[in-house]
């Protein structure tokens, strides 16, 4: 496999235009997630100067709008530009020819979308109401979408790169300045806050302290960018320091261990071709377990000690039996699952799943509601419920499609990768599926959710790379 890394990395810089319609676009999200009207004219007058005269940035904030990334809710539009691209990329599927490898990936993406309707169809739900959750594994379809972007012409890929960076920049620095400054949620106001919130911000009803003791953990949707980010920074681009500031400004203002695990996990897969990483484990390990220590002395602040530690307490808990200490496990996400699981196999569905019972609709089958007694509130509101969301992305989809499903999601994902492993951009794409299945464990991204739409960018972005510079992707049929 060809080295995809560059020879020599210059430093990254974006044009104070660049800067302007990029920060101007996520600002005009911000408005339309505090229930300021103006920022819908303002959006959509970006999106379509770029869709005309930068398609690489358009193609950025067409994935940034469709993962919504924390700037507003589902509500603001009538519908969900993630079923956009769902539906874009099925037509765009269809209606053009492609390469032979391009078309080994859509038959793999037909066969998969099979399988998982075939489990489905074992479930007692019916599917008008499983396709509500069914619908987020099919997303990685949308990969098509930026080929038949770049129909007529090559994509610049040093340009789309960058303008990946820009926006992964700039999400960390609205991230720091509502975390550390604003002490709220104000450019990105639609994060959910750890702990809650009194009332959602809008604009004439900001939540927010600014310049105060207050700094919330906001959950890091708006950073989800940085899963392709990460890699980009690791093998294009030199960052000089103030930049880095900024991005550990942003993961501070996160502060959520399972996301920004994946994140280094991305970067380090993309340093690895060009750095022996063998020479930086001992320094990483000192300087992990002297910030332990720091953060452990502060109150963990930046939950890395609180991190460490439940592994220590639910190692006790088990060797213990202690059932409901092994529950609080995961910051409680194992008080979620581990009935469920049981009641999997209690019911015999292992292989299978219990299909895809949404949260919100009134399931058919009425047999599987149960009681949850491992919850710190036993309020009946909190602890009735059905087999459903649990904040482990692999769990979810075994309780989804059974083992079966999971085994043949992993494969699929891999297949998609074998397919294009000789890309000069193929590493990329395998940092991408790494990372994600790992932030996965703590129930972000994952291959489940609209957010998995980053999975599809990294595909896309690495057939534009194509194997050499007159790989041809796709003809008009």
């Amino acid at each position: 496999m060809p080295n995809p890394q560059p020879t020599t990395r210059d430093y990254f810089y974006a044009s104070p235009s660049q800067w302007t319609w990029s920060i101007a676009f996520l600002l005009s999200l911000s408005m339309i997630g505090l229930h300021f009207l103006p920022g819908y004219p303002v959006a959509l007058f970006i999106l379509a100067d770029r869709f005309f005269r930068c398609r690489e940035e358009f193609t950025v904030q067409l994935f940034l709008l469709a993962t919504v990334s924390g700037m507003y809710t589902e509500a603001a539009f009538p519908f969900k530009w993630c079923d956009v691209l769902l539906m874009g990329g099925a037509v765009a599927s269809a209606a053009f020819r492609y390469s032979p490898d391009v078309r080994r990936i859509l038959i793999a993406v037909a066969v998969f979308i099979a399988a998982v309707i075939l489990l489905a169809m074992l479930s007692d739900e019916p599917m008008r109401v499983q396709i509500r959750l069914m619908r987020y594994y099919f997303l990685v379809i949308a990969f098509t979408i930026p080929l038949i972007l770049f129909m007529r012409r090559r994509p610049d890929m040093d340009l789309l790169m960058r303008y990946i960076l820009i926006y992964s920049l700039a999400m960390s620095a609205f991230y720091f300045i509502d975390g550390f400054i604003l002490c709220g949620d104000v450019l990105v106001p639609c994060t959910p806050t750890a702990g809650g919130t009194p009332h959602n911000s809008v604009w004439n009803d900001l939540f927010w302290a600014p310049l105060t003791t207050y700094f919330p953990r906001k959950w890091p949707a708006g950073l989800f960018i940085w899963i392709i980010g990460a890699w980009i920074v690791a093998a294009c681009y030199r960052l000089r320091p103030i930049w880095w500031i900024v991005i550990l400004a942003g993961a501070l203002a996160c502060r959520t261990m399972t996301f920004l695990a994946g994140v280094v996990v991305v970067y380090v897969i993309g340093i690895a071709p060009r750095v022996n990483l063998r020479r930086y484990i001992i320094p990483a390990a000192i300087g992990f377990i002297a910030l332990y220590y720091v953060d452990s002395a502060t109150g963990s602040f930046m939950r890395v000690a609180s991190t460490v530690d439940q592994f220590a307490d639910v190692k006790e808990a088990i060797e213990s039996d202690d059932i409901a200490a092994v529950a609080d496990f995961g910051s409680g996400r194992m008080a979620q699952a581990i009935p469920k699981l049981l009641l999997l196999v209690e019911q015999r569905r292992v292989l299978t799943g219990f299909g895809f019972i949404h949260p919100s609709e009134s399931a058919i089958n009425t047999g599987l509601l149960y009681q949850n007694d491992l919850y710190h509130d036993q309020s009946a509101d909190n602890t009735l419920e059905m087999p459903t969301v649990v904040e482990v992305t692999q769990l979810q989809t075994v309780l989804q499609i059974g083992v079966i499903g999971l085994l043949i999601q992993s494969v699929f994902f891999f297949l998609t990768w074998y397919f294009i492993r000789s890309y000069r951009l193929s590493r990329l794409y395998l940092a991408v599926i790494i990372g994600v299945s790992v932030t996965g464990l703590g129930g972000f991204i994952g291959f489940i959710f609209p957010a998995s739409l980053w999975v599809a960018l990294a595909l896309a972005i690495t057939l534009l790379a194509g194997k050499n510079d007159s790989t041809n992707l796709i003809t008009v049929s």
